[in-house]
């Protein structure tokens, strides 16, 4: 059999590689850091890259002539050769070590996901494992050195921050108080049932939506139909009940049908209402990319892994909710449910359903007192900024106008 020819193009990132590392050593040599011979693809180019780093950890300089005159491997000696030959220039270099990196990173990528796909795992052990894949290897690319990130810093100094980049909750005194709530954050709201929590988050959505925000929603207790009702009531003053009992005007069909198909064409918010475990929602949170995610609520969340009790479960779903909102950069609110009461809820009553207060950066509770007495007001309702990681705390009251779902300011208290 004739001898096989190793022929490596010039445009190549690995041949251009190891070309650059023999041809201009000294110009070159931030290859040695930034890559390793496991980053490359073609056999030669790993055996060539692994001498020529050898060499340089034992403090000698491994250039052309030097290489072809230690190795005896003809086929290693070609590749080597064609390299040396066809670089050019180093002023690419950066780029192609860019190319050789990236190309790496995507096999890896390829092999764990092939190798989690043909594991046998059940779909829920499957997705599990898929959203810790993408999470790790988000987290890679992420990754800066510690000089980057201290430049980076500083040049974010001389720019004030926009309010409008962060979470607006659509109320004056709250989004006074918080400065906007930050991405990659989690708040809770937490509030005895049929408060009017899902509406306030609604609100929330609303402003959010119509300022140029992704907002993604998982509703775990609500249908799409149910949440969209409110929605509509909420964004264009429609009786809840024309909705509820599909009763509308020809006017208020079309003003429905308008804005659906500005969401639409905005693909600005989307409903998901057949997600129940945290793996899932942390997959589909990836896909989506949100400004805002929305969980309604957090003791209906479900997940795939085993706890001695339901608190110790609550408390890795919260956790795991804090993690979306890093690694999404996103801005999370999560729902919960307190028990009712004819007291005001405290950071406390979000206790007996795991330790939430400990991963949210904000806490907002929500009390009616008509909740739990019928003799009082139904529309008085108090906002508590219970905890607040960035800013001062208080209450607010607001006015409920159940028939337009909507919230508004009426008094304020510092």
């Amino acid at each position: 059999m004739g001898r096989r020819s190793v022929m490596i193009p010039s445009y190549d990132a690995e041949s251009a590689i190891i070309g650059g590392l023999l041809r201009c050593p000294d110009e070159c040599y931030s290859a040695l850091d930034a890559l390793t011979p496991d980053d490359f693809e073609n056999p030669y180019a790993a055996k060539a890259f692994k001498i020529i780093k050898n060499g340089n950890k034992s403090g000698k300089t491994v250039d052309a002539f030097i290489f072809g005159s230690e190795n005896t491997d003809t086929e290693l000696k070609q590749f080597a050769l064609v390299s040396v030959e066809t670089f050019l220039t180093p002023s690419n270099f950066d780029g192609y070590i860019s190319a050789v990196k990236e190309l790496s990173n995507k096999r890896k990528l390829f092999s764990q996901l092939q190798e989690i796909s043909f594991s046998g795992d059940d779909c829920s052990s499957t997705v599990d494992k898929l959203s810790k894949l993408i999470d790790s290897t988000r987290s890679n690319m992420a990754e800066k050195s510690e000089d980057d990130f201290l430049v980076d810093y500083i040049k974010s100094l001389d720019k004030p921050v926009d309010p409008s980049s962060r979470i607006q909750t659509g109320f004056p005194w709250l989004d006074k108080k918080l400065k906007g709530i930050r991405k990659g954050s989690l708040c809770y709201i937490g509030a005895a049932p049929s408060t009017g929590k899902t509406a306030f988050a609604i609100n929330m959505i609303a402003k959010n939506r119509m300022s140029g925000k992704k907002v993604l929603m998982f509703s775990l207790e609500m249908s799409k139909s149910q949440i969209l009702d409110r929605y509509f009531s909420s964004t264009l003053n429609i009786d809840y009940s024309h909705l509820d009992t599909r009763n509308l005007s020809e006017e208020e069909i079309q003003e429905v049908v308008d804005m659906a198909s500005q969401i639409q064409e905005n693909n600005n918010f989307k409903i998901i209402d057949d997600t129940y475990s945290i793996e899932s929602i942390s997959a589909k949170t990836a896909q989506y990319h949100p400004d805002l995610l929305i969980v309604d609520y957090v003791q209906v969340i479900q997940t795939s892994q085993r706890f001695p009790s339901r608190k110790n479960e609550v408390d890795h779903i919260s956790a795991e909710l804090k993690r979306i909102a890093r690694m999404n950069n996103c801005a999370v609110i999560a729902l919960s449910q307190v028990a009712r009461s004819t007291e005001a809820p405290s950071m406390s009553s979000l206790k007996e359903s795991g330790d939430l207060e400990a991963n949210g950066d904000y806490i907002i509770l929500m009390h009616r007192p008509y909740v739990s007495d019928k003799k009082e007001d139904p529309h008085q309702t108090f906002i508590l900024l219970d905890k607040n990681k960035y800013g001062g705390c208080g209450t607010v009251e607001l006015y409920f106008d159940g028939a337009h779902q909507q919230f508004t300011e009426v008094e304020t208290r510092y």
